[in-house]
């Protein structure tokens, strides 16, 4: 959740929940929240076992996060986003993305195991010094799922989502998929129901 740092602009013009697994991330949210006087509610709970009932919300956000969860997990959660969307409910998840051919089969296996080492590295508290001042950061040893487009959709699809826009970021290496609740899905709650 970043302290609150998607929160709080949505906080200030509709009702909002906050989500987090850290119940001192959402401690740290909390506080930041209250700088900004919004009565936002905050929820401890885990993103794969979400704890909403069906049909309440018109928009989930779910940013910088999904990418680093095993994709085992991706199609559960989107179902759990699809499922907690209203009709026409719009769900923005944003991926970390794989392009070329070369990125596939080579550079993304010495790009995770360049973090890896990069991040213990840093525990070593002047290689740690050294990748601050050089300006370096790491994802802390946590390793990111990178996707295709193809992938991407395919689950999407699964999970009972349309997409409806996406949205390239940073030279490609991020794709904001903008998505909505497809009839099926729509059909499928109205039936469970």
């Amino acid at each position: 959740m970043r302290y609150g740092r998607y929160l709080v602009p949505f906080g200030k013009v509709s009702d909002a929940v906050g989500l987090d697994l850290s119940q001192s991330q959402l401690n740290r949210c909390n506080a930041n929240l209250k700088r900004n006087q919004l009565p936002v509610e905050l929820v401890r709970g885990d993103i794969r076992f979400l704890p909403f009932r069906a049909d309440i919300f018109d928009a989930i956000l779910c940013l910088n996060f999904l990418y680093l969860l095993e994709k085992r997990f991706w199609c559960r959660v989107l179902e759990q986003f699809a499922n907690s969307l209203h009709e026409n409910g719009e769900l923005d998840v944003n991926m970390r993305m794989r392009r070329e051919v070369w990125t596939k089969h080579y550079a993304f296996g010495i790009l995770l195991l360049m973090e890896r080492l990069v991040y213990e590295m840093e525990k070593n508290a002047r290689i740690s010094r050294l990748w601050k001042k050089l300006g370096f950061r790491t994802t802390h040893g946590l390793l990111a799922f990178f996707t295709t487009e193809k992938q991407m959709l395919s689950t999407f699809d699964k999970a009972g989502l349309r997409c409806k826009k996406q949205i390239d970021r940073f030279q490609g290496h991020f794709t904001l998929f903008v998505c909505q609740k497809s009839s099926s899905a729509i059909q499928a709650t109205t039936l469970g129901t």
